[in-house]
């Protein structure tokens, strides 16, 4: 399969050029954490401080909280949008966002981001003819908010929590129109009343959807008979429950949240999986490109490591490694 052209893609945005994925910095496994000087950032590698020794304790055991890793800079408000530029023109209005929201709150930088990321989706993202202002930002929270709760199988409740606190806690104060009503926050109300067994044809249409051709042989080889437990957790509750519901995030818009928040988590063959299924849901090549571009040059300002992340030119239809 050839390698992906990426020269149509626009300009790499000036802020971002230091963890240009042509830089060394960025190929090195040990990344390279931001520090904050004043107002210009400078970076300094991330060392490993754990050395064992035969005669005394080893230095972990001996570390304080004056050695913990330097602090990451918060992202301010021009970074995020030279990681919106940095994605592919067709994103820029209500994809972006929940692409960013996603990557920060895998990357566990999503409270100090949030509030930052919604403002300017309110400002920049299109108002549909005839859409009062409260009511776009309002879908814009809907969309976010969705966002989390489809990350919380792939990072966590945890993450997903903290980065709604701040946001409504922001909105409460500042626009108490923008928060959504109890109906609109829920779209999953219906399902309460469905048994967990009901979900599995749900689960199987999405899976479908995203996997095609491939979904039996990772069902039936990968997971096999050895771990009912998690796939159980995958089909009906990851699958069933939460990922395949379209009302708020679509199918297209749920394959662009789940590969950021991936990207972040660095595990390969699940990235491959939905670098693939995000074309399956009807993206362009050059489209996916962007996203898994923009996502690992984000993660690695966040102080991710990324190295596990896979080039397009290694997605294929016949492989589920």
């Amino acid at each position: 399969m050839l390698r992906p052209s990426i020269r149509s893609l626009p300009p790499l945005p000036s802020a971002l050029r230091h963890v240009s994925a042509r830089s060394p910095s960025f190929r090195n496994r040990q990344p390279e954490i931001p520090l904050r000087t004043g107002r210009a950032y400078t970076t300094a590698p991330k060392a490993s401080r754990f050395t064992a020794s035969r005669d005394g304790p080893s230095s972990l055991e001996t570390m304080s909280d004056a050695d913990a890793d330097p602090p990451i800079a918060e992202l301010n408000r021009d970074e995020v949008l030279a990681f919106r530029d940095a994605l592919a023109a067709e994103l820029r209005d209500d994809e972006w966002y929940t692409i960013l929201t996603a990557t920060a709150a895998s990357c566990h930088f999503g409270a100090s981001s949030i509030v930052t990321i919604y403002e300017l989706a309110c400002q920049l993202a299109p108002q549909k003819p005839g859409e009062p202002e409260a009511e776009r930002c309002q879908r814009i929270h809907s969309r976010i908010q969705e966002t989390l709760v489809k990350g919380t199988v792939l990072y966590g409740i945890a993450a997903s929590l903290d980065t709604v606190f701040p946001l409504l806690s922001h909105l409460r104060e500042h626009h108490p129109s923008h928060l959504l009503p109890t109906a609109t926050s829920a779209p999953r109300r219906p399902l309460e009343s469905s048994t967990l067994s009901s979900l599995g044809p749900r689960a199987y249409d999405a899976l479908g959807s995203v996997y095609q051709h491939n979904l039996s042989p990772i069902i039936d080889g990968k997971m096999g008979d050895d771990m009912e437990d998690l796939k159980f957790l995958t089909l009906q509750i990851n699958y069933g429950w939460n990922l395949a519901e379209y009302r708020v995030l679509d199918f297209k818009s749920t394959e662009l949240v789940v590969l950021a928040a991936l990207v972040a988590q660095n595990t390969r063959n699940e990235i491959l999986w939905h670098l693939r299924g995000a074309m399956r849901a009807g993206w362009s090549r050059e489209t996916v490109v962007s996203v898994r571009e923009a996502c690992v040059r984000m993660a690695r300002r966040l102080g991710r490591r990324t190295g596990n992340v896979p080039r397009m030119d290694e997605v294929r239809e016949d492989s589920n490694e």
